[in-house]
């Protein structure tokens, strides 16, 4: 009988203990529809309200204060038969990713006439996720895919305490800090942070949409441009290997050489090997570029941003969700990078890393310049 006892004792303290957990869990985790492992700083009020009361609202990263450079001359005869001048008000920063623009825009008392979006090359610019928790970041993520759970949020907002697992969260600062990566940082480092950056900009881009078109405004989405001829940062560990690296110098070699033909077929075994190495689809890109056939050397080119596991800009992944999600509500569209790469392989596209030839932004500005007419019916 005592060891009944005993046994029910044990059972009614290993209870107790997991069900105190739970309910300091229940207890520490706060109400929130989104579950975003980061906070972030207040604004300036001034802006918040410089940027309420403009017509015209620019927001984006670094890519969209360049665009900012080029104002005049979008906004250069749009206002002659008005009788109050536009108001355009640039809210862009460099190094800002879509989850500070979506906390601008949901700060803003009213959503202008027209914001226009010039982002995305920035997203893996500053470190936002507390990686030691990334289980719990993933379980929250999956609780709000979940269609039931996430409609039973929305209707009983405090159920999300009981869906959602506890996160440290990471505090942002006032203004973007780029990340610094550890030298020893491991492949699964650097893939992870690159889910969570996808996952993340996709709930949040959403969101930004949604929110524009609930308030029966109207936005204009431009494509970050991207330098398809940077090599990849960092080929991921478990893409590579030592027979790999070596037909990888073999192709090298030979590109320096101008025997592009003799590489091609070296460049086609070498991505069999490992059909996700970011080096393989670069080299098999520049191998494509050199012969002339620059649509295939950009299918590779591409591909080898995708399989990047430190991307230092945009990806092709982030400009289609751009653009799947402004068609979806038929918002306007500039192609900006698809536009530029065209001329891929025929004309000199960037003036460093990430910095566009001016004339393609005056080009750019012109065609901005036109979209805002039309949408706004001036």
């Amino acid at each position: 009988m005592n060891k009944w006892k005993a046994l029910l004792l044990i059972v009614l303290v290993v209870v107790g203990y997991f069900t105190t957990r739970l309910a300091i869990n229940i207890w520490k985790n706060p109400i929130m529809a989104r579950p975003y492992p980061y906070t972030f700083p207040s604004l300036e009020p001034k802006m918040v309200r410089r940027a309420s009361n403009a017509n015209i609202l620019l927001l984006g990263d670094e890519q969209a204060v360049e665009l900012n450079n080029f104002k005049t001359q979008i906004l250069a005869g749009l206002s002659k038969n008005l009788t109050t001048p536009l108001k355009f008000v640039n809210w862009a920063e460099e190094g800002e990713g879509l989850h500070r623009t979506l906390t601008k825009l949901q700060s803003l008392s009213k959503i202008p006439d027209l914001v226009i979006y010039l982002g995305g090359s920035q997203e893996f610019f500053e470190e936002r996720f507390p990686l030691k928790d990334y289980q719990q970041i993933r379980h929250n993520l999956q609780a709000f895919n979940n269609e039931v759970k996430s409609s039973i949020m929305m209707i009983l907002p405090f159920t999300s305490k009981f869906f959602y697992r506890p996160v440290k969260t990471v505090a942002l600062p006032k203004r973007p800090v780029s990340i610094t990566h550890p030298d020893d940082a491991k492949s699964f480092y650097d893939q992870l942070l690159i889910e969570l950056t996808l996952a993340y900009f996709k709930i949040g881009w959403d969101d930004f949409t949604r929110e524009i078109k609930e308030s029966k405004k109207k936005l204009l989405v431009i494509t970050p441009p991207l330098n398809i001829d940077l090599a990849p940062q960092k080929t991921c560990l478990d893409a590579n290997s030592p027979a790999i690296k070596k037909k990888q110098e073999q192709i090298k070699t030979l590109l320096e050489q101008s025997r592009s033909k003799e590489a091609l077929p070296i460049a086609l075994d070498t991505l069999a090997l490992n059909p996700i190495n970011a080096q393989s689809f670069f080299l098999l890109g520049q191998v494509y570029k050199s012969m002339g056939d620059f649509k295939k050397a950009k299918s590779q080119l591409y591909r080898s941003q995708i399989y990047d596991c430190r991307p230092p800009q945009g990806t092709i992944l982030i400009n289609k969700l751009l653009v799947e999600r402004a068609e979806h509500f038929n918002f306007s569209i500039i192609d900006f990078n698809i536009d530029l790469n065209k001329k891929f392989g025929r004309e000199p596209l960037f003036i460093s890393q990430f910095g566009v030839q001016q004339m393609y932004y005056e080009q750019l500005a012109n065609g901005v310049r036109l979209k805002i007419k039309s949408i706004l019916d001036l």
